[in-house]
């Protein structure tokens, strides 16, 4: 036996309305099974025209009648009232639809229908219909996105135009809502939409409707009205309603806030983005990025792709120590976090206060990676939660939601492919060796972007004159036009190794990087031998770099301590930025060539070369070549080293 089909009861609201109402309740009437005006004190002929308009026969119409005005508010709630206990009564039904619609004649009732079928098909409890705003002008749309976006952050969903007064509600959620609400001149409308959605109902509140007529007799004193009772209406909720069956996702969504600030917190080990600045933005663009991102999706649709985001922020975060890129992840990690979390139905201050604290005692007792964990942990749990839990998605968000999945996943796998291949320390992404053994007394100290004819020879005298071998990284083009530099290098007993041919900004991306055996092909020539060690320029490479390199029987070559070419021109600054992070095995990469180094900073790379050799000798620490570090040949033949 199929359900019997609800009842259509619409409650009109009417304050001097006398040139509208009996047009609006005449193209209504046809379209409900009750309807239930309420006449609110109107001082001019709004009630004689009512009572007329019923005269003609409408046994289905009801008027009340408030002799002195009281608001739109207490008109709502006096109808709202009288069919609760007629519900009660079990004169009506809880499933019947109660339609609210002003009398002042905005709205189009021919959408009414399309609404009904709407709610029904969607087993919504509340449908507040969108008024397309477009012919209002820039002060009512943002007035309206202002209070729309205040009111969603209460009701804990998003609610794009609260202040509308063409809805249709399930009697039983309406019946219920009006336990937490009172209503307050116009408040009534925002009120009941966020009571609704703290109660856990579901509430549509995005399809859009046209409004033909533009009458708006909203006043700032009406917006500041309701600015104030949304967070009451919510309040009252909480403090009433426990919302046991709620809790579990509540306290979910919690630890994925607490996930969030976790990343802040994990910044703070790291010396150059441990700034209050840093932690700052870094804060903003995670939850940033999160909040825009849950306007944007149909919770939980992209849930499972939440903790591989935030998983692949976590572990980029130890990898890259600068502040731009600490920024960039934390917004990465938001966003995981974002497409993780339940929706919060409202707050629970024991559980935030315990994810805290547990937090402070991962960061305080624990390291780095115990709090990243933490915060990963949250979001693999919040998206578990969230996605296996009960969930619908309209059926007009796949096509959005699929486009946005992949290109986040796009996105994600971008950033992660440019910090492997710019992070010196990042083996995974084309490999090279970063260091020798720190329980080595020995570290090598190395030149990239040579030779230079000036720079180079006054470096090799004084390493000479300190007995200290040490590794010079050449370019291809370089060593073409001073090709005796180089012979004097590999005379003197100094490594010298492949730097590629051109040293500029793109080659890298090339999967058969010709660079490198253009740059052997030159060693061929010039020295008659070719370098077994290769450093790519800037550090950048891919795992098809990797490969060529491999099949030259070559080995690339990185660092641990460095000093850019762009950063400062003053010795001691150089020498002390060299020797605060050096440790036994180190690799130390300088720059003091030709290509791509300002002549500044090359003679402020030779003016701190003692420096450095004197605080590495403090150290009880010995330069050698890279091959003495790392063990295996410095040079091979040519003609093996021919892939």
């Amino acid at each position: 036996m199929s359900a019997p089909t609800p009842r259509r009861i619409a409650v009109v609201p009417a304050f001097n309305e006398e040139p509208t109402v009996a047009a609006v309740l005449e193209e209504l009437y046809p379209l409900v099974d009750e309807l239930v005006v309420v006449d609110d004190g109107s001082t001019d002929d709004t009630r004689a025209q009512i009572e007329q308009w019923m005269a003609r026969g409408r046994p289905k119409c009801r008027l009340l009648v408030h002799e002195v005005n009281r608001g739109m508010s207490e008109a709502y709630h006096s109808a709202l009232t009288e069919l609760r206990e007629r519900l009660a009564q079990h004169e009506l039904n809880a499933d019947d639809l109660v339609f609210t619609v002003d009398a002042d004649g905005q709205h189009d009732l021919q959408v009414l229908d399309e609404l009904v079928e709407m709610t029904r098909a969607e087993g919504l409890d509340a449908n507040i219909a969108r008024r397309d705003l477009s012919y209002h002008g820039p002060f009512k749309r943002t007035g309206n996105w202002v209070l729309s976006k205040w009111a969603s952050g209460w009701a804990g969903a998003p609610l794009h135009d609260v202040e509308s007064g063409y809805r249709i509600f399930r009697l039983g959620a309406l019946a219920h809502a009006l336990d937490y609400y009172s209503g307050y001149q116009y408040s009534e409308t925002v009120e009941v939409a966020v009571v609704l959605c703290q109660l856990g109902y579901n509430v549509r509140n995005d399809h859009v409707v046209p409004v033909p007529v533009a009458r708006s007799r909203t006043r700032l004193r009406d917006a500041a009205i309701d600015l104030a009772v949304i967070p009451v209406a919510a309040a009252r909720v909480w403090r009433r309603d426990r919302a046991q069956h709620a809790f579990r996702t509540d306290a979910i969504a919690h630890l994925s806030i607490a996930s969030v600030l976790a990343i802040p917190l994990a910044l703070t080990y790291q010396r150059a983005t441990d700034t209050a600045f840093t932690l700052v933005l870094a804060s903003l663009a995670a939850f940033g990025l999160g909040a825009l991102l849950r306007r944007s999706v149909p919770r939980p649709s992209l849930a499972l792709l939440g903790p591989l985001v935030a998983l692949v922020a976590a572990w980029l975060i130890p990898q890259r120590p600068d502040a731009v890129s600490a920024i960039v992840l934390a917004g990465v990690f938001g966003v995981g976090a974002a497409l993780a979390a339940p929706v919060v139905r409202r707050p629970r201050p024991v559980v935030i206060a315990a994810a805290f604290a547990v937090l402070a005692v991962a960061a305080i007792a624990g390291s780095r990676a115990l709090v990243l964990g933490f915060a990963v942990g949250a979001v693999f749990v919040a998206a578990m939660v969230s996605r296996f839990g009960p969930f619908r998605v309209r059926h007009g968000h796949k096509l959005r939601t699929l486009a946005l999945g992949s290109t986040l996943i796009v996105a994600v796998s971008g950033i992660t492919g440019y910090f492997g291949a710019s992070t010196v320390g990042a083996t995974w992404f084309g490999g090279g060796v970063v260091h020798g053994s720190r329980t080595s007394g020995e570290v090598a100290i190395t030149f990239d972007d040579g030779p230079d004819t000036t720079a180079t020879p006054a470096i090799l005298k004084i390493l000479d004159a300190a007995n200290v071998k040490a590794s010079f990284f050449v370019v291809g083009k370089t060593l073409d036009t001073s090709p005796q530099v180089v012979r004097d290098l590999v005379a003197d007993g100094q490594l010298v190794g492949n730097h590629s041919y051109h040293h500029d900004e793109w080659r890298w991306l090339d999967p058969r990087y010709p660079e490198l055996q253009r740059t052997q092909d030159a060693f061929a020539r010039e020295i008659g031998t070719c370098p077994v060690w290769f450093r790519p320029p800037h550090g950048q490479r891919t795992p098809l770099m990797a490969r060529v390199v491999k099949d030259h029987r070559m080995r690339m070559a990185m660092w641990d301590v460095g000093v850019s070419d762009r950063g400062t021109n003053d010795p001691p600054s150089i020498a002390n930025k060299v020797l605060e992070a050096v440790r036994g095995g180190s690799i130390i990469d300088l720059h003091a060539g030709v290509d791509g180094t300002s002549s500044a900073h090359r003679a402020a790379v030779v003016a701190a070369l003692p420096l450095i050799l004197d605080g590495l000798r403090a150290r009880n620490l010995r330069p050698v070549r890279l091959d003495t570090l790392i063990g295996g040949p410095a040079y091979q033949s040519c003609a093996d080293s021919r892939s």
